[in-house]
């Protein structure tokens, strides 16, 4: 059912999905990197080493809006599915 309430979740649902598969990727990414070096860490800590180093952020972040936005059409299109239909008479 649409709503501004359902709306309003369904933003902030698309938000942390999109932050967290995107902190996943670069961390994932950056843990390879590291893995190729010869450097054994978890994703966590090549990520803050990673920043030590470079300014991960602006880099991480560039895909992000891509992301939401496919994110926030699925759930758009899962609202619309869940619509209630009208009774039949």
């Amino acid at each position: 059912m649409i709503s501004k309430e359902n709306i309003i979740k369904a933003v902030l649902i698309c938000v942390i999905i999109a932050a967290v598969q995107t902190l996943y990727a670069a961390s994932s990414a950056f843990q390879d990197s590291f893995i190729a070096d010869g450097e054994t860490l978890t994703k966590i800590e090549a990520l803050i080493e990673a920043s030590k180093h470079i300014d991960i952020w602006s880099r991480m972040f560039n895909g992000w809006l891509y992301q939401f936005g496919l994110t926030f059409i699925t759930c758009f299109l899962l609202l619309l599915w869940l619509k209630p239909k009208a009774p039949n008479k």
